[in-house]
Order: C-alpha cells, then structure tokens, then sequence
C-alpha cells in the first residue's frame, strides 16, 4: 500500500501550535464515534498497556539484568554471540546491552568494510549491510519525510533555508536529482510527501497547500486550485489513487475525491501522521493522545492514544497490524511511545530503555521487523532500532562521528531481488541495503 513516511517538526511548528491555527471548520466533535477498528494485533500477547512485558508464568513484568532471559528479552546484559548473522546473513559478533536488546553488530566481523561503491566480501553486491550516506543536490537545510511507490520513485522533501522549500527524488541509477520546486509556495517548507501509483509526487506544505507533480519534479500544480485552508501546518499526506488523497494538519483533515477538498469528520485535533490500510480505512495520529479512524464509507471514530501520548507517524503491516510511534508527552516530545492497535484499543509495545521519542516507523514485509527511527529533544544523535520478528529489539543505527549532531525525521523501504533496502531523512540521507 502506497503511503506517506512523514515527522511532526515539533520545534519548528510550537508557534503554530501555540497560535492555535486550526485546518478546517471542524464538525461538531459528537460527530466522532467510539469504535472498535479494523485493524487485528498480531496476538501474541507479550506486551502489556505501560509498556512492559508479561512473563508467561505469573503475568509479572520481566526485569532486565536477573541473569534469565524472559519474554521480551533478547539477552541478558554482558552476553555475547559471537555467531550472529547481520542481516545479509554474515557471521558477525555483538554483544547485550544494559537494556537487555542486542546491540548492532561489530562491523569489523562483517564482510563489507567501506561505504566506497565496491564489493569488499566478492559476493556481487556493492555496499551491503552498511549504512552509508547518499547525496542529494546541495542547498537543503533539513529534509522532513521521505515516500516512495518503489525503489525507482523515491522522494525527499524539506527546506533550503530561509524557509524555502526544497525537494529531491532519485533516479533509478541511484543519483539524487534536484526538483525544480520554484512554483511552489514561497516562505514555506515542505513537510510530507505521497507518491501515486503513476510515480508522480503529491506534496504538502507549512501553509496549507497541497500541490502535484509529474515523476520528474515538473509541471506542478496545486491541488484544488488553492489552498486546502491558507496559511496553516499540514503534516502528513496518504492515499491509494490521486482521486482518492488524504490530507492532516494542525487543526484537521480533508479527503480530496479528484474535485474537490471536503473537510472530514473532525475535531480541534493536531494531527501530525496518517495512512490508508488495506481494508480502505484511514487512520490519523497526532499530539495530546489523538487517533482518528476513518471506515471505508462509514462515521469517523476517535481513539484515544494511552496515557495522552503523541503519535508522530501510523503505519500498517503486511498482516494488517497498525503500528504507531511518538512521544510520552502531549507536545510530541518526552520518552519513545511505540503502539500497536489491538483490535479494539491501542496499546504499548516496550521500547528498549532510555529510547527517545520515535519519529518515523517503517514495516518491513520481507522478514516481518519494524524499524522505528529515534529522535532526540535535543534534536541531534538520533539512532534506528529494529524490532524484530521475535520481539527483542537491535540497535542496527548509532551516530558515527561525523553524524553525533545529525537529527533523522524519516523513514522509508523497499523490496528487492533479494532483500530490501531502507533510507533514512533528514540533516543527512542514509541508506541500507540487505541482501
């Protein structure tokens, strides 16, 4: 399912917020029925509401550093495994961390050495299992979401500076092309980014535009002719077809039907993410504990993210388990939230401890892991941890040195031959190849 990989710029926006700028002349908010979803867990029972894990013989919560590994652990802290397997299936040595997860491996044991474009291990595949920097046309200052429909059609967009909106799409010889965005608004930034089954961009901005491009980053054109409501926030962009579009914002949504913006069924909520499931339902995340559903053809229904947590970015899984990252606090900031829909309400999911509020989630289908990225307040040394199928967590991205001060915002992957490959936005594009 084609979605948008998007970050509430928290920071950024606070005089927004503050302003209280509101998207769309909100429905009453009684319009918004309770609901069950229509999304199912994955079951498995081992994550409780607060965050911790069940052990499966008593129901109390496992406690890291006893010297048993319990449900929810990968390890005990010390431990070593000096006969693991990245995740190209190389032998590589890690060690357990204090949060009971394991940590990335020691890329001294892997085959793959530099990010310098060569086949170190003589095995066909350039770069493997390295997180290596891509480089996109100079000028940008910060890029805020990445999107695609496949590996060929992928896009960044942000800002250059001076808030002036910045965008970049790479090409399928892996070069990152500058987008001719001049007839895009200016003193704005770009903050989301959909990619239609054609290939052809949709992207959203700081003051309440939506515009559409063609698969080369021309001709674009504004989405109903002006603005979706001037002058405000929108934050994330979702759809299946480019007559079927979602859009979220400070203060709202709107569905565009390839005529026209229609205001859906909302209240005074700041959204900050949204996605479309399989089923044709949409879901929207945003601060102070807010989550909307949207039926397919039926009353919008609110459910409340626990503990008023923020949800920063929704996404769906290959089994249909809706998956949502964000902050403890209901300003976006604070401890990582990570959340799964279970059937009838949202719950936690344990983060390994100290975690950072996540940012950007991205479901990875060809071996069943979730990759969230973390972001710091402090706006710099973010990581990417990745839960895998089992539930015990890797740390598969510290900040190297030359990155300590790089904040990341988004995420995106796709499949390939024989694997998938992941980039990360942001101060800097990362990618990641596994095959």
């Amino acid at each position: 399912m084609s979605r948008t990989t998007r970050v509430a710029l928290v920071a950024a926006v606070a005089t927004l917020a503050g302003a209280g700028c509101v998207l769309f002349e909100s429905l009453d908010r009684d319009a918004l029925q309770p609901g069950d979803g229509g999304a199912e867990a994955d079951g498995d029972g081992g994550d409780v509401g607060d965050g911790e894990t069940e052990t499966e013989a008593d129901g109390e919560a496992a406690v890291c550093g006893n010297g048993t590994v319990e449900p929810g652990e990968a390890c005990e802290p010390g431990d070593v495994d000096i006969a693991a397997r990245n995740a190209c299936g190389e032998t590589c040595s890690r060690t357990c961390l204090a949060t009971c997860a394991w940590a990335p491996c020691d890329t001294a044991a892997t085959a793959e050495l530099d990010c310098d474009g060569g086949d170190d291990d003589g095995d066909g595949i350039r770069d493997e299992c390295l997180w290596c920097r891509e480089h996109p046309p100079a000028g940008y200052a910060g890029l805020y979401a990445v999107g695609g429909s496949d590996r060929e059609h992928l896009w960044a967009v942000g800002e250059r500076g001076e808030v002036t909106p910045y965008a970049t799409y790479r090409s399928a010889g892996g070069t990152w092309m500058a987008a001719d965005v001049s007839d895009l608004a200016a003193s704005s930034y770009l903050t989301a980014v959909w990619i239609s089954p054609a290939g052809a961009p949709w992207v959203a901005d700081s003051v309440g535009n939506v515009f559409a491009g063609d698969a080369a980053g021309l001709g674009w054109v504004t989405v109903g002719g002006g603005p979706v409501e001037p002058g405000v926030l929108l934050t994330g962009l979702a759809g299946d077809l480019a007559e079927d579009v979602w859009v979220v914002g400070y203060g709202g949504a709107a569905h565009w039907d390839g005529d026209a913006w229609t205001p859906a069924d909302m209240s005074e909520l700041d959204l900050q993410a949204v996605t479309r499931t399989a089923v044709g339902d949409t879901w929207a995340v945003g601060f102070a504990g807010a989550s909307v559903r949207w039926p397919a053809g039926g009353v919008a229904e609110e459910h409340g993210l626990p503990g008023a947590a923020s949800g920063l970015d929704v996404v769906q899984d290959a089994t249909g388990t809706l998956w949502a990252g964000g902050g403890a606090e209901a300003d976006g900031l604070g401890e990582g939230v990570l959340l799964r829909w279970s059937g009838g309400a949202w719950e936690r999911v344990a983060l390994p401890a100290g975690t950072g509020r996540v940012v950007g989630v991205w479901p990875c289908a060809q071996d069943g892991s979730l990759w969230v990225v973390v972001l710091p307040d402090t706006y710099a040394g973010s990581e990417v941890l990745v839960r895998r199928a089992g539930g015990w967590w890797e740390r598969i991205y510290e900040p190297r040195v030359e990155d300590s001060n790089a904040g990341l915002y988004g995420i995106w992957g796709a499949a390939t031959a024989d694997g998938y490959e992941v980039w990360v936005v942001g101060d800097v594009i990362l990618h990641y190849l596994a095959e």
